[in-house]
């Protein structure tokens, strides 16, 4: 695509992307200006499930948000392999656990307030300096 897309669901505010996507930290750090909530949705296969999940939790480091990541699981026409790996990571780095499982489905709760407590205790969000960065590339 060449362009970002975002809407309001609930009181939070989402970002969305695509399985590539997550490789490239800047698409997620404008998405985050205004988005308190960063979705992937993805194809990565069990051979790189340790890139998906570590660059799942760099991203919502590096960004003080929640980073939601949807992956398909089983085996594609090509014998390729997918293993359940969708997940949330919060603003601090860590896996969160689903409150409930239905057969395949987790459900999992975030809250505005939890992410607002974390970034209020350790906010790196305003040192933030585009300007910079942007003459460095």
């Amino acid at each position: 695509g060449d362009s970002l897309t975002s809407a309001q669901i609930g009181e939070f505010k989402f970002g969305f992307s695509i399985c590539y996507d997550l490789r490239f930290p800047e698409v997620f750090t404008a998405l985050s200006k205004e988005c308190q909530v960063l979705v992937t949705i993805a194809n990565w296969p069990a051979k790189r499930v340790t890139h998906w999940r570590t660059l799942l939790q760099a991203r919502a480091i590096e960004n003080q948000c929640y980073m939601i990541g949807v992956n398909r699981t089983g085996v594609d026409g090509n014998g390729q392999e997918y293993e359940r790996s969708s997940a949330i990571v919060n603003a601090n780095g860590d896996f969160s656990k689903p409150i409930k499982t239905e057969g395949e489905m987790d459900i999992y709760e975030i809250t505005m307030e939890e992410l607002l407590n974390f970034r209020k205790g350790f906010s790196t969000l305003p040192d933030r300096k585009p300007g910079l960065y942007r003459n460095l590339i």
